[in-house]
């Protein structure tokens, strides 16, 4: 968990999209289910479904609409 806290720590830094370090997180949830206890995955799962469905209304509607700026 560590080791991938800071992977998602300097992928944000380097980058400054929060997408990037969202897909990190992402990517290691498989490996959690050997080291993590049910309750923390079923959260973490929850939340991670919030978060991807986040991030798919916003690039949505963002990114789809025409700004004068």
């Amino acid at each position: 968990m560590f080791l991938v806290s800071i992977f998602i720590g300097i992928t944000y830094i380097k980058y400054h999209k929060i997408v990037y370090p969202i897909i990190i997180g992402v990517l290691f949830l498989p490996i959690s289910y050997f080291v993590f206890p049910e309750q923390f995955l079923s959260f973490a799962i929850i939340m991670t479904i919030v978060g991807v469905g986040l991030l798919i209304g916003y690039i949505y509607i963002r990114q789809t609409k025409e700004y004068n700026g």
